[in-house]
């Protein structure tokens, strides 16, 4: 989707249009390959470790990722749009950032310690607590690094290294959950996987890190601070309700529950994966046409529509095949998380645009309504999650993030210039009725008793025959975007 935009919009420069078109590929490869190897090591560790220990390590995972959201303050996000700009001082902003986040993580990682200890949580929570807090800090730094390969346009490098990190993780965790099949080797799998990660890039990118302490300057931690906070605020917004979503269930409920809402959440997580592939490569493109309105514009409803394109599809059969996703995936001891997943799956439908509306009002630098977007989704979250879950337990805490992402997206819609409902609404009738046959095959496909494999395996393939019976224009854009 990302390579038809690009082409579309930056047709009069074939040299920038093919750097383009690589390296979405390249990030495309990166994100798919990477993210099946964590999946397939999740979904092995989920159903080696049971329902109440996962619940264990997602509690876990919930506290220390709130290290990791506000390490980060969006300065990732920030020094890639002042690189893609080629401006004077990005090496400069990228050495401070390294610093900065390390400063955060050493603060951060007493706090949480400290503050658990105080707490008194839960023993088998607290032990996992050093081994998390680790992974954050080398994902975090990891992810600052991966910079240097887009700034230079080397996404090949990224591609490999963040495979290749994941691939060991994986291997790691299927010996150690064989050994010992618990919390505690998953989370040292991770460690593994992680650290081998920012190793690799640091050694690749070693003349970066051989000068970084002369680039590293002091002046530079104000502006970087206050320009890269609104987006991080906009865009782990989802991340961090999510993160709120699990802390307030294992606090009021069990781990069992935990258990039950992580699984669902993990399947929608996966879904959310697909539309890295339009959001990362379009990111310098829409530093660069942030200027030129008319062009913006039509890129930003082009993009959101290819999001709905992604969405549609994914909530339809999300909604259809729920209870099967979670039995072929994680098992049937974790069917009790089929009436979250339908709720959860629905949120893709505003999410996906949320997030590109979000980054295009990011690259026109309109940090305000990121802050007004952050500020009503947060306290929205934790205020309807406290209400709900004393009437409907975990379930509760589903429907509370279903109209949050409804209230966000509506926000979102009213402050994007010139865009409306009925335009990013257009041309999506195909889509929608593929999804609907792929529906009416998953429904009965279930009522005369097919194996999982068998109902997601045809609801796939259903879908894909009906688009291309419908002759949906998209299949046609991405034959010609690769021809040419």
């Amino acid at each position: 989707m990302s390579i038809i935009l690009i082409k579309k919009f930056l047709f009069e420069n074939r040299s920038i249009r093919q750097t383009l078109v690589k390296n979405t590929i390249w990030v495309a490869a990166a994100q798919a390959g990477s993210g099946l190897l964590r999946i397939v090591l999740i979904v092995y560790a989920m159903r080696m470790i049971g329902v109440s220990e996962w619940g264990i390590f997602s509690y876990a995972l919930g506290i220390t990722g709130v290290l990791a959201l506000f390490s980060d303050i969006g300065m990732t996000s920030f020094v890639m749009r002042e690189m893609s700009k080629s401006a004077d001082n990005s090496n400069q902003y990228f050495a401070t950032a390294f610093f900065v986040k390390i400063g955060i993580y050493i603060i951060g990682t007493i706090g949480i310690l400290g503050g658990a200890q105080f707490l008194s949580l839960a023993t088998p929570v607290f032990r996992l607590l050093p081994f998390l807090l680790v992974v954050m800090i080398l994902d975090g730094l990891h992810d600052l690094t991966n910079v240097l390969a887009r700034s230079s346009e080397k996404m090949q490098i990224e591609a490999l290294v963040n495979t290749g990190a994941a691939l060991m993780q994986m291997i790691v965790g299927f010996i150690l959950l064989s050994i010992s099949p618990s919390s505690e080797m998953l989370a040292a799998a991770y460690v593994i996987g992680s650290g081998s990660g920012l190793l690799a890039l640091i050694l690749i990118f070693k003349k970066y890190f051989g000068n970084i302490l002369h680039l590293a300057r002091l002046s530079l931690v104000k502006p970087l601070v206050k320009q890269s906070w609104p987006l991080c605020l906009a865009v782990f917004t989802g991340t961090i309700m999510i993160n709120t979503d699990i802390i307030i269930i294992g606090a009021l409920l069990t781990s069992h529950d935990v258990g039950i809402y992580s699984a669902a959440y993990r399947f929608v997580q996966i879904a959310t994966m697909v539309l890295g592939l339009i959001v990362v490569p379009l990111i310098p493109v829409m530093a660069r046409f942030a200027d030129d309105t008319a062009r913006f514009t039509n890129l930003m409803k082009k993009s959101i529509q290819g999001s709905l394109l992604i969405s549609i599809p994914i909530m339809a059969g999300g909604l259809a095949s729920a209870p099967t996703i979670i039995s072929f995936l994680y098992g049937d001891a974790y069917l009790p998380a089929t009436p979250i997943l339908r709720i959860l799956i629905m949120t893709v439908l505003v999410s996906f645009p949320s997030i590109i509306m979000s980054t295009g009002l990011y690259a026109q630098k309109k940090e305000r309504y990121l802050t007004i977007y952050s500020i009503i989704g947060i306290f929205t979250n934790l205020f309807l999650n406290l209400i709900l879950i004393s009437s409907f337990g975990v379930v509760g805490i589903s429907y509370s993030t279903l109209v949050v992402q409804i209230i966000l997206f509506l926000f979102l819609l009213s402050v994007s210039p010139n865009i409306g409902m009925m335009d990013i609404g257009k041309g999506l009738w195909k889509i929608s009725a593929a999804s609907v046959i792929m529906v009416f095959y998953i429904v009965i496909a279930q009522r005369i008793g097919l194996v999982d494999l068998a109902v997601l395996g045809g609801a796939t393939l259903t879908f894909g025959v009906a688009i291309v019976l419908l002759k949906e224009r998209y299949l046609q854009e991405i034959k010609s975007a690769f021809a040419s």
